[in-house]
């Protein structure tokens, strides 16, 4: 009988117990709303509900709990109160204490967004085409150094990030000027890589050349009743352009063409030679001298020599045909 006195007292104690951790305050409460928005990562239970309590450091802790990763840009997601309590549990906090009050038992919790227009990503991607520029190096024209790039990038649409303190960036580019140039442009959100966007630039070079304006003989000079200075546009790089300054710039040698030339022809260096200074069948005089003698004689050219060249040439007094150096427009020097 006293046993069971003393049990039904054991009882009542657990029960009272029960009874007043029933009744007693809760430690926090957590209000949730009906929607929330957040700027992800992570969905915080700061960000989506409204925290109550005396305790300082729990409030902190509920703050920053993770209660599941936040939806793409946006879009939303739930989360629902048992989600919340599971998360509590797993952060070993005292979920039993704790009061979760909800409109609708979840939260349709939405990411923040905003939209990069494709013009701006175009923009960026062109400016880092004209900062690379036309590549230099060994076995490339020094005439393209004065090149302009003509380009034309592609507007990929606008592109949804998430929000926050936006940059953009190329970070690659493949392909030089002229021709398809793909440029990566990052969009950073917050300093972090959110998304990388390609686009295909088509680019030419624009440049002053020398093109002829009629159609030009072999051997036929070369000058301002036939070539002009015209800008023309490049998709591939022709190698070896003959500048303006090559023909028409101060102290510049006269050139002839090295083969027929139609009208239209942009020059290279290939369809051009200096001028010469005797031309074949012209009269020179052939000289011969050394330490104690000088011999001087008229002779005709059979070949075309500018300055330092060794012709043939035809003695006309001996009829003899000789080896010389073409000194000047009208003189030759014998080869010994």
């Amino acid at each position: 009988m006293w046993r069971g006195l003393r049990l039904l007292a054991i009882a009542s104690l657990l029960a009272a117990a029960a009874a007043a951790t029933a009744f007693a305050a809760p430690l926090a409460v957590v209000r949730l709303p009906a929607h929330a928005a957040v700027t992800g990562p992570d969905i915080l239970l700061g960000e989506i509900a409204v925290i109550e309590s005396d305790d300082e450091e729990l409030a902190q802790k509920l703050a920053q709990l993770s209660v599941g990763r936040a939806a793409i840009p946006g879009q939303s997601r739930e989360v629902t109160v048992a989600t919340v309590r599971v998360r509590m549990r797993q952060q070993s906090l005292p979920e039993k204490q704790i009061v979760i009050e909800s409109e609708t038992g979840a939260v349709a919790v939405a990411t923040r967004s905003r939209t990069v227009a494709g013009a701006a990503l175009a923009a960026v991607a062109e400016a880092a085409v004209l900062a690379n520029g036309v590549p230099a190096g060994a076995g490339v024209d020094p005439a393209w150094a004065q090149a302009d790039i003509v380009l034309t990038c592609s507007d990929p649409g606008p592109v949804t990030v998430a929000d926050g303190e936006l940059e953009l960036a190329a970070s690659r580019l493949i392909g030089s000027p002229p021709g398809p140039v793909v440029v990566s442009v990052d969009v950073l959100v917050n300093g972090a890589l959110s998304r990388t966007v390609m686009l295909r630039c088509d680019t030419a070079v624009a440049l002053d050349v020398l093109v002829t304006t009629a159609m030009v003989q072999r051997h036929e000079a070369l000058g301002a009743g036939n070539v002009a200075v015209e800008r023309r546009e490049f998709t591939i790089l022709p190698r070896q352009l003959l500048t303006p300054e090559a023909l028409f710039g101060d102290g510049a040698a006269g050139m002839r063409a090295t083969r027929s030339l139609p009208a239209g022809t942009v020059l290279t260096q290939a369809m051009v030679e200096t001028m010469p200074v005797v031309l074949k069948g012209a009269p020179v005089q052939i000289v011969a001298e050394g330490a104690n003698f000088f011999i001087a004689a008229p002779g005709v050219a059979l070949e075309d020599g500018r300055p330092g060249d060794i012709i043939q040439v035809r003695n006309e007094t001996s009829g003899q045909i000789i080896r010389a150096r073409v000194a000047a427009a009208d003189r030759v020097e014998v080869v010994f």
